[in-house]
């Protein structure tokens, strides 16, 4: 198993960091101008070491398009990374690595997004599936046929990205996150799933380490971890976040930064990006995030998100009146149209009696008050039905009020 090269003793001590910012969007409508629109706190929410980032083996050691995914996978949101908080100064390719002392930067968020709970558990996040996810099982192994990693099948296991006991709600709490077209709302849907060798799935389960899936929309390509990467193509990518890798004594059941491409010849789709995101931001947050700042962040964007909520119910609300109304106009509607047919029926003896067979057709409302009263016109009726011999314009004008009664009730 191979290791990227330690980064020199002199240059990276452990007390050294990326300090990454967030703001608080207060109106996200002043987009255009970010320092009308923001508050950036005074402590940053992440601390990451930069022995750590070194460990990620990226090309050229440039940490800008890591730390900007990383950003992203939390908030939900795409933005751009800086190294200044009122307008965008994107870091130079050396800047971040090559400083010997805490370097500060800000993600310029491009509107509120949808922030992955600070509160998430990040052990198991990868879990066995049990008796009951017999399906489960059973679609993942047909599509991935084996372990990407080991390439290894017996021995491997159909795991959940999102852990079973999430539950359906959520996974349909992400949602938010997902591409239409790749939207998955059940947990044991087998998008949410990937066979794993065992010894893997057991590092996974300890959450020594998170799967980056590339491309990321425009975030972050394949060739942004890994040189010479493929990008048309999807790739996943083993990353120790809680784990230093360069301890000796770290069991290390995967090969740091191992990447595979995903590819399957089934028509069981894939598992999405935005699932792989969510569990990978749940890492970081609890490794490398400053708790006091997180929960002023939380506060604050639960504040903004509950006014949010509370617009989107009332908005859930009123659609489902307008839905309810419609349905009821529309069984209405199917209502009088059936009551048209028996009504037409019932006077079809009569229509064919007094305004002959080839009178019609009778298609709506306004055509059945067109025949009523051109009845009413003519009757008594000219020639006497066999049916009804005693026809007469009184039991017509009942006929007619008797459907009109009906159409009230």
């Amino acid at each position: 198993m191979s290791f990227p090269h330690p980064p020199p003793s002199t240059q990276y001590q452990p007390d050294l960091f990326i300090e990454v910012f967030f703001a608080v969007i207060h109106d996200p409508a002043s987009s255009d101008s970010p320092e009308n629109y923001t508050t950036w706190p005074a402590h940053p929410a992440l601390r990451i070491p930069k022995r750590h980032l070194w460990s990620f083996d990226l090309p050229n050691q440039n940490w800008t398009p890591y730390i900007t995914y990383v950003s992203y996978a939390i908030l939900g949101t795409p933005g751009s990374l800086s190294t200044n908080g009122n307008n965008i100064v994107v870091p130079e390719l050396d800047s971040l690595h090559s400083s010997h002392q805490n370097s500060q930067v800000y993600y310029h968020a491009r509107e509120r997004g949808f922030p992955i709970d600070f509160r998430i558990e990040t052990n198991t996040s990868v879990t066995h599936t049990s008796s009951r996810d017999d399906d489960f099982s059973a679609d993942v192994r047909e599509r991935d046929k084996c372990c990407p990693f080991t390439e290894l099948r017996l021995s491997s296991d159909a795991t959940h990205i999102v852990k079973h006991s999430k539950g359906n709600e959520y996974m349909k709490s992400l949602l938010a996150r997902a591409p239409d077209d790749m939207a998955v709302t059940e947990v044991d849907s087998p998008a949410n799933g990937l066979l794993l060798d065992t010894r893997v799935h057991r590092g996974m389960g300890r959450g020594d380490f998170a799967f980056i899936r590339t491309p990321v929309l425009d975030v972050l390509k394949s060739s942004d971890l890994h040189e010479n990467a493929d990008d048309d193509r999807v790739m996943l990518t083993a990353h120790y976040i809680k784990v230093d890798i360069y301890d000796r004594d770290t069991e290390l059941v995967v090969r740091p930064n191992h990447n595979v491409y995903l590819e399957t010849s089934s028509d069981i789709p894939l598992p999405p990006c935005y699932l792989f995101d969510a569990v990978y931001a749940s890492h970081c947050l609890h490794t490398w995030g400053n708790k006091v700042a997180l929960q002023d962040l939380l506060n604050a964007w639960s504040d903004q998100h509950l006014q949010a909520r509370k617009e989107q119910n009332e908005e859930d609300r009123t659609k489902k009146r307008l839905q309810k109304y419609e349905k009821r106009q529309k069984a209405r509607a199917e209502r009088r149209d059936n009551e048209l047919v028996e009504s037409v029926a019932r006077f079809q003896p009569l229509i064919d009696n007094v305004l002959g067979p080839d009178y019609g057709p009778i298609e709506t409302e306004e055509n059945f008050w067109d025949m009523a009263l051109l009845l009413l016109r003519r009757g008594p009726c000219p020639r006497q039905s066999p049916e009804h011999p005693d026809t007469t314009r009184s039991e017509i004008i009942d006929k007619v009020k008797e459907w009109q009664a009906g159409l009230s009730e």
